[in-house]
């Protein structure tokens, strides 16, 4: 193909864009590599410590030296992290609440973890991450993006108006039935 001088101003065009996408993407790695000082000055709550996503972000930030209130459902989940982890991870036993409406809607229950096709042996550790450098990090992202679903399908769905984005969900994915509703009918 010979060059013309359009070709050219595409190329150049080309380019430019590819120079500040680069420097885009160093610009906001380096910002969010910073966390914040005196991590041992700050306090956080979490819920569902029990097992799951809570546990794990809650001894993580034991570990990074947060003071961390965590909430668990059973007196085993608090004697377990009272054992395993330091003075600042403070278990305390919450009671739990749970509603229910006929037809697997309104749970105000959540058992904490991902459908299991999302799930694969490093997505626990991957969300953690994402949640702890929301916590830690000098310049947290706006939104954290984990796993293919969610940037190859969750986020092109959120661009569409939300009528037309819950349409397209519930023909991809039926509603799952809360834990508290199983069994009921």
């Amino acid at each position: 193909m010979p060059l013309y001088p359009g070709n050219m101003e595409v190329f150049t065009l080309l380019e430019v864009i590819a120079v500040l996408w680069v420097t885009y993407s160093v610009i906001t790695w380096w910002l969010e590599r910073g966390r914040l000082s005196q991590l041992t000055d700050k306090t956080v709550l979490i819920t569902g410590c029990d097992t799951g996503y809570g546990n794990l972000l809650a001894r993580r930030l034991d570990q990074l030296g947060l003071r961390v209130f965590a909430g668990c459902l059973t007196e085993a989940g608090v004697a377990e992290l009272r054992q395993s982890c330091s003075e600042r991870l403070q278990p305390i036993q919450i009671r739990q609440r749970t509603r229910c409406v006929q037809g697997g809607e309104g749970s105000s229950k959540d058992d904490g973890e991902a459908p299991s096709y999302l799930m694969t042996p490093e997505y626990p550790v991957i969300a953690v991450d994402a949640m702890e450098h929301a916590l830690c990090a000098t310049h947290p992202r706006s939104r954290y993006v984990i796993g293919w679903l969610a940037r190859f399908i969750a986020v092109p769905i959120s661009w569409l108006p939300t009528d037309l984005g819950d349409l397209a969900i519930r023909l991809v994915a039926p509603l799952p039935t809360p834990a508290c509703c199983k069994g009921q009918q």
